[in-house]
């Protein structure tokens, strides 16, 4: 047995030889068929004569043989006859088609062109009756769109896959009965008128033995497994390499080998560089790649399992256009989110770019659950939208959409995890903020607090009035010493109700504050000289001066009692003797507005300001 490197020489040898011949597209024949059945003639069958059989004109033409149009005149029936050419008609020649007589009689399946009968001319030369498929090559069929539409109505390459399963059904049929083909190729194939498949042209079939091996090159070199270089065991695998080839074409629109030069054939055929394009899909991939092994070990064990697999292909197509129409508008999503618009109608175009293709890809993944480029499109289109949800500050969207993906990316994920709680570590700041400067909150205690307190401060000086006592510097310091210990008493006794709200303790603590300006005036009208009567007016206007603070800080609803502070402010400046009336009015006034504003359902300062301003 020759060495590999003596095969790998003899077979470039053998290509260099073939010349212009190498990229026709032809078949090789073998020099030594290998495994020949007997001859009709010498297995005891005693030929018959053409009688009965009209010849008409030629149909086609091969390497040796010739196909007339004839017609069995016992049954008016029109048939193929295949002849040898005249300058084929050696007894080498004559075998190989008695040979191929009797492979084809072994291999009767629909898939496969019937024959009829062998006759032998007047010569003694062979003649191969068979059945006459009116139809045309699928070769000629294999990149014309438009005709395979009209003609029946199918996307093209759903029809092509249709056909190279019906091929797989023929191969692995004869697989069966002991027969390999070794020639599969689309320019093999007839189509019939009505859309039948027949895998033709059975010249260099051989039949397999313990050990089968081909003695030389043989084959269409464009398409060939490298056993078939020559002193390799033939096996069915070497067929489902060939088929794999066929599938390669369908989806590129060429053969797996490049015939441009010898000796790139003959590296193709041994390591093939295998290109795909972008349309075609992992899974019709991966079917190419492994049928088309070097080691036919790795392949598809038998024909029928590579059918299998590419009626699969073939139940996915629709999931693949969803997929490929999906991506496309992933693609969109990708173009948006890259843009600096951030506007309504950006942000529209984005989430109408995401829900579709995530529709797309779903709805792929409802049609074929395993679907891997529809499941990373999902992946990757989540992935996109969650990115973008977290620039925006959404991380409870972002997480709403990641919580789709089974497996969701980590990194991601996590960014995820760390985004929400900085989001509730920052929502629950402002809940807290809300809730301390809301001026609803705990009205019923701070209604109470007002009216108790705005009842004694009010009374005070009108009692003063009523009793005739006369003002004296120590018992003021007293009063507002006692005015001073009771707001601080009442703000720690409602220390669980009003006082759980920041504006509520502002409030107090203005309150406490003019009872503390109070005892700093008294303290400096000595040194000062001020008449206790001035001291008065300058109280009554601290206290106008302090709710003016609050209706801008804290509550603008309080400038409802300034009204009535100003004008008795302006009273006490000029009618001094009137101070203790004007001081009892003005905190009464306070006194109402706030029970009034602090009572359920009188709206809050936002609401107020809207009224106002309507």
């Amino acid at each position: 047995m020759p060495d590999t490197g003596e095969r790998l020489e003899r077979a470039l040898l053998t290509l260099t030889n073939l010349g212009p011949t190498l990229r026709s597209g032809r078949t090789i024949k073998p020099d030594h068929p290998v495994s020949t059945p007997p001859p009709v003639a010498e297995a005891g069958v005693s030929p018959t004569s053409g009688d009965g059989l009209e010849l008409r004109a030629p149909l086609g033409e091969g390497g040796m043989g010739v196909v007339l149009e004839g017609v069995q005149t016992s049954l008016g029936r029109s048939v193929a006859v295949k002849m040898l050419r005249e300058r084929a008609r050696g007894d080498a020649d004559r075998r190989q088609l008695m040979r191929e007589a009797s492979i084809a009689a072994l291999v009767e399946h629909p898939n496969v062109a019937p024959v009829y009968d062998l006759r032998f001319d007047g010569l003694g030369d062979p003649m191969l009756v068979m059945r006459r498929i009116e139809g045309v090559l699928w070769s000629s069929l294999l990149g014309d769109e438009e005709a395979v539409k009209q003609r029946f109505g199918e996307a093209l390459l759903d029809w092509n896959l249709g056909v190279l399963g019906q091929v797989c059904r023929a191969a692995h049929f004869a697989h069966t009965r002991g027969i390999v083909h070794r020639d599969i190729k689309p320019s093999n194939v007839m189509i019939g008128s009505f859309g039948e498949v027949y895998l033709v042209d059975w010249g260099i079939a051989v039949r397999l033995t313990s050990g089968t091996k081909a003695e030389g090159l043989a084959g269409t070199p464009a398409y060939m497994a490298p056993e078939m270089l020559g002193d390799r065991e033939i096996t069915p695998q070497t067929d489902v390499y060939l088929l794999g080839a066929v599938l390669h074409e369908l989806l590129t629109g060429a053969p797996p080998h490049p015939t441009t030069t010898p000796a790139e054939l003959l590296a193709s055929v041994l390591k093939p560089t295998l290109t795909f394009p972008a349309s075609a899909t992992a899974e019709s991939v991966a079917l190419v790649v492994r049928a088309m092994s070097a080691d036919p070990g790795d392949r598809f064990q038998s024909a029928e399992a590579f059918r299998v697999a590419l009626a699969d292909l073939v139940r996915h197509q629709g999931s693949t256009r969803l997929t490929q129409r999906a991506h496309a508008r992933l693609e969109e999503l990708r173009a948006r989110l890259a843009l600096p618009s951030s506007g309504l109608e950006h942000d529209a175009a984005v989430h109408d770019a995401f829900g579709a293709s995530r529709f797309g890809f779903l709805q792929a993944l409802h049609d074929w659950p395993q679907n891997p480029e529809a499941r990373q499109g999902l992946t990757e289109a989540v992935q996109a939208m969650g990115e973008h949800e977290l620039r925006r500050n959404r991380p409870h969207a972002a997480a709403l959409l990641l919580g789709e993906l089974e497996t969701p990316p980590p990194a991601l994920a996590e960014r995820v995890r760390l985004a929400k709680e900085a989001f509730e570590r920052e929502a629950q700041q402002a809940r807290r903020v809300a809730r301390d400067f809301d001026p609803n909150a705990e009205l019923q205690s701070k209604r109470w607090m007002a009216l108790v307190f705005g009842v004694v401060t009010a009374a005070i000086p009108a009692g003063r009035q009523v009793l005739g006592i006369p003002l004296w510097l120590p018992l003021e310091i007293a009063g507002a010493t006692v005015l001073l210990a009771l707001t601080v008493l009442m703000g720690w006794v409602a220390r669980k109700s009003a006082m759980k709200t920041s504006l509520n303790r502002r409030h107090v603590a203005a309150t406490a504050s003019v009872f503390v300006f109070e005892l700093v005036l008294f303290a400096l009208s000595v040194p000062l000289e001020l008449p206790l009567e001035k001291v008065q007016v300058l109280l009554l206007f601290i206290w106008t001066l302090v709710v003016s603070a609050v209706t801008i800080t804290l509550d603008v609803r309080m400038w409802r009692a300034l009204p009535v502070m100003l004008a008795c402010l302006f009273v006490a400046a000029f009618r001094v003797e009137w101070t203790d009336w004007a001081m009892s009015v003005a905190l009464a006034a306070i006194t109402v507005t706030l029970v009034s504003v602090w009572r359920p359902g009188a709206g809050d300062a936002s609401g107020e300001a809207d009224e106002s301003s309507r």
